[in-house]
Formats: C-alpha cells, structure tokens, sequence
C-alpha cells in the first residue's frame, strides 16, 4: 500500500489548524522534528532513531504556549 504525497502549505488565515513542521534536523542515526499547532497553542518535538532499519521513537515533547 502506498501512501499520498506530502503537500506543503503555510499557515494562513483561513486554516482553522494547521500541523507545522517548523525544522528536521539529522544526528545520525537520529532524527528531530519540530512542530507547532497555532490554534491550539501547541509546541513540541519528537526525535527519531533508526536501528536496523526501523524508525523508533526515542524523545518527545508536546507544551503550551
């Protein structure tokens, strides 16, 4: 099964919610991905690891503005 491609857009007025990926950073073998979510007031990170292949998540953070 194959999924969509990711479609880029910026947050703009007429969106009521919008997932933002503000930064990915690569320290191999990990990856860190930034995201906000304005409306709700959210922030956070998650950060990826790959061992063997498999993507683990190994580090996150969500908070209020």
């Amino acid at each position: 099964m194959k999924g969509q491609p990711v479609v880029y857009v910026g947050a703009d007025a007429t969106q009521r919610l919008v997932f933002e990926f503000t930064a990915v950073t690569e320290h191999a073998p990990q990856w860190r991905v930034d995201f906000r979510i304005d409306a709700e007031g959210v922030i956070g990170h998650a950060t990826f690891e790959d061992r063997n292949g498999s993507w683990v998540l190994v580090e996150r953070s969500v908070a209020e503005r």
